[in-house]
């Protein structure tokens, strides 16, 4: 997409009632998949964008710190939330919001479910030793149970992502 320096001028405009309500949709999408509420300001304001926003729009727009932005960008990129687009003259990075749903989710699975998952294994691993030598049945059930939902959760996933790269 090539935009011009010119059609980027209104990325010091001041947010829209619109606007302002679309980032706090996200805000809560975001604080309910437990990321920063950067990250939701972030994705609403470049899923409404006109045009790509550089690092300095987003966080002028925004009003919130360059540090914030960067972050919340950097995280977005590593799941596939936002892209990079050039714009003819101009070094700065510009960012668009990616808006289909199979990227988005299939982003998120590889970035922070699929890691968790692997983590999970090794804490329930330790649960399980410390209920052995503990020789408490109920904690042992209990940790039994917890590695049975893992095992499901990590049978789940590889189907899960297929269902996402084949819609």
């Amino acid at each position: 997409m090539e935009v011009s320096n010119n059609d980027l001028a209104y990325e010091k405009e001041q947010l829209s009632v619109f606007e302002r309500e679309l980032i706090t949709f996200f805000i809560e999408m975001a604080q309910l998949l437990n990321l920063p509420r950067s990250v939701g300001q972030i994705y609403g304001l470049l899923y409404f964008a006109k045009e790509p926003l550089s690092l300095e729009g987003v966080f002028q727009r925004l009003g919130i710190s360059k540090g914030s932005a960067s972050q919340g960008i950097r995280f977005l990129l590593s799941i596939t939330a936002v892209r990079k687009v050039y714009v003819p003259g101009d070094r700065r990075d510009y960012y668009l919001a990616e808006l289909k749903l199979r990227k988005l989710a299939s982003g998120f699975l590889r970035e922070r479910v699929e890691p968790q998952l692997g983590i999970g294994a090794e804490q329930l691993e330790g649960l399980a030793q410390l209920a052995d030598e503990e020789g408490n049945i109920f904690e042992k059930e209990k940790v039994e149970r917890l590695q049975q939902w893992h095992r499901k959760a990590t049978l789940l996933l590889p189907v899960i992502r297929r269902l996402l790269a084949s819609g």
